[in-house]
């Protein structure tokens, strides 16, 4: 395991334990978050860029769902700077209490010991669904 795999699985424990300072620190200065999804129907969809939009990212999240798991069900490493990570997450929606568990892969390049780009693909239905869009 490299160095920057060892940077990427903190960040991935780090999440999961709600500690988002220090998440935050391991993203690079020039970072772009994507996540799939209508903007209007889901608040984290879209591109976010630098420190701000990644903790606009991790709030607008925040703001709607209450996380029970997230589970690194997987880790495919290509030179120990790209990255394709499968995941599994429980969480209920803050306002219906509706209940979700979606598996996603997220697509993650390091350097250096920092999160340069992230991307999370899934299926939005099942959070529309929760949230009664």
């Amino acid at each position: 395991m490299g160095p920057n795999e060892k940077v990427l699985r903190k960040i991935y424990e780090d999440y999961a334990k709600g500690d988002i300072d220090a998440v935050l620190a391991l993203f690079a200065d020039d970072v772009v978050v994507k996540s799939v999804g209508a903007p209007n129907r889901i608040d984290h969809a879209g591109e976010w860029r630098g420190p701000d939009g990644v903790r606009g990212f991790l709030a607008a999240i925040a703001g709607n769902w209450a996380f029970e798991k997230i589970e690194m069900l997987e880790m495919i490493a290509a030179n120990d700077t790209r990255f394709a990570v499968r995941t599994a997450v429980t969480g209920v929606h803050a306002s219906t209490g509706g209940r979700v568990h979606v598996e996603r892969v997220d697509f993650v390049t390091m350097k250096d010991g920092k999160c340069k780009s992230y991307m999370e693909i899934f299926d939005t239905s099942p959070l529309e669904r929760a949230s009664r869009l």
